[in-house]
């Protein structure tokens, strides 16, 4: 990829608040999908079943047991201290345990991706011509990059690469069990960016099978993470792997719903994608009032989920969080 196209890909990247394409692969082939409100998985799904991780030492403390109503474990409690009474709590169906077994494996699995990400803002923050304001952007991505994982790393102590490996597993179950938040997470793909292609082989079918139904489900119970998927497809053309189509205007009508919830630092950054997308697709007046009146009915579903001022989406299932989502 040459210089230009490079900051090109960067540049959509900071505007919409994603990172960069090895984050956010996609894969194919995929079901054709039409808009959010009649998306649909393949006739021919295949269930995986969540296999438990190794057995770890019995002397790590069980911080979470009993009935679905447990409380959780704190966040950014070390994992090794955890991990053992989320996979049994999963195992006796409490989709929460699901969702945090998956995101604590997800945060020491993802640790080589993060390397290659602080490398990547470096460069681009130090290419020529760059402009002050995006170096200072990259350096300030770059710096966030690396305390997540240095985090990583002293929460990761004692975790295996193979027992990483399985975040997927639990991910897919409470995907499959209704928890909004992890359908919109398996439906990004992002838990698969750096697994081995050939272990995880029964993830990416189910991805391939169930991941559009998740993230239509999602949206339609008013996730803002799953709002922010289909407005970052649409606008951009990369489809996540679900097939969705290029729509500027459908887009800008998710960006502009998710501004209705969004916090002041939050709407700044989504206006900043809508400026992208009618700048990128020469959209006139009359279509932006489209995608407003559009925005109507969709910002609605957010709201009866999401008090106004409340989302941050970097701060949320696919930033630099601690797991708080899947108490949701």
């Amino acid at each position: 990829m040459g210089a230009r196209s490079a900051l090109a890909l960067a540049a959509v990247a900071l505007a919409c608040g994603y990172w960069l394409g090895d984050r956010h692969p996609v894969v194919g082939p995929a079901t054709s999908l039409a808009p959010a409100s009649s998306l649909r998985a393949s006739a021919d799904g295949r269930r995986v079943e969540v296999e438990r991780a190794p057995a770890r030492a019995a002397t790590r403390a069980a911080a979470l047991a009993g009935p679905a109503s447990t409380p959780l474990p704190p966040v950014n409690t070390p994992v090794a201290q955890v991990l053992d009474a989320l996979e049994q709590a999963a195992r006796a169906g409490d989709a929460r345990a699901a969702c945090r077994a998956a995101f604590e494996l997800e945060r020491c699995h993802d640790r080589r991706a993060l390397q290659a990400s602080i490398s990547t803002f470096r460069e681009l923050a130090e290419r020529p011509g760059i402009g002050p304001e995006l170096a200072r952007r990259y350096t300030a991505m770059a710096d966030r990059e690396q305390a997540r994982f240095m985090e990583a790393q002293r929460l990761c102590e004692g975790v295996s690469s193979a027992e990483a490996q399985e975040d997927w597993r639990y991910l897919l179950q409470a995907a499959r069990a209704g928890h909004g938040p992890s359908m919109a997470r398996f439906a990004s793909r992002r838990v698969f960016s750096d697994a081995d292609p050939v272990a995880a082989l029964d993830g990416l079918i189910a991805f391939r099978n169930e991941g559009p139904a998740f993230l239509a489900r999602a949206a339609q119970a008013g996730y803002p993470e799953a709002y922010e998927q289909l407005a970052f497809a649409y606008v951009t053309g990369i489809d996540l792997g679900l097939g969705v189509p290029h729509d500027a205007i459908r887009g800008v009508a998710y960006y502009t719903a998710l501004m209705r919830v969004a916090t002041p630092d939050e709407s700044a950054r989504l206006q900043r994608a809508i400026d992208y997308a009618v700048q990128n697709d020469n959209l006139g007046a009359q279509e932006v009032a489209r995608a407003r009146a559009m925005a109507e009915p969709l910002a609605a579903v957010l709201l009866r989920r999401n008090s106004p001022g409340s989302v941050e989406i970097p701060k949320g299932a696919f930033g630099g969080d601690n797991g708080s989502h899947c108490e949701r």
